[in-house]
């Protein structure tokens, strides 16, 4: 079940798009993990050579597991972020939900938006992602960073929009 689902008023049922945050989010923690888990597996290899101290091996195993152990933390940490973020098109809104302990959630009905501006820098068109903002009517913009394929999410969103306007035109 998404963390969406039960937010849904009763005519309003359909998930029409779904997207997260790029992986490239992720790239961070990658980095500072293999930094962290490549300084922990040097430790046995460079610190015995460069020191004249005798270094009891337990310590030394529980030095590389805690740094392993970090870089794990970090990795997971960034795949959770990356997971709690979702932003969603239903056949009336967009909601944009992050966070687990704590949960921020923005709704944005279909009547109330009046523009969309996609931004990509060069890396993000290669890498397909970017910055989304809504603008509501007479509201503050409300940007979504790192959005993954940001040309289609705001291609879903006109999409509905266009169909909620021919459905009241009726």
């Amino acid at each position: 079940m998404n963390n969406i689902d039960h937010s849904f008023a009763s005519d309003e049922e359909i998930v029409v798009y779904q997207t997260r945050l790029h992986w490239i989010t992720m790239l961070p923690a990658f980095v500072a993990a293999a930094g962290i888990g490549l300084l922990g597996l040097g430790v046995p290899v460079f610190l015995p050579s460069m020191s004249n101290v005798r270094i009891d091996p337990t310590l030394l195993l529980a030095s590389v597991l805690g740094m392993i152990f970090m870089a794990g933390l970090i990795v997971a940490g960034a795949l959770i972020k990356r997971s709690a973020t979702t932003m969603t098109v239903t056949n009336r809104k967009v909601v944009v939900t992050t966070g687990v302990g704590s949960r921020h959630s923005i709704e944005i009905m279909f009547s109330r938006i009046e523009s969309i501006l996609v931004t990509q820098s060069l890396a993000g068109r290669l890498f397909n992602y970017g910055t989304v903002v809504v603008r509501g009517v007479g509201g503050t913009p409300e940007p979504f960073e790192a959005v993954a394929d940001p040309l289609e999410l705001r291609l879903q969103i006109e999409q509905q929009m266009d169909a909620e306007r021919r459905t009241v035109a009726r």
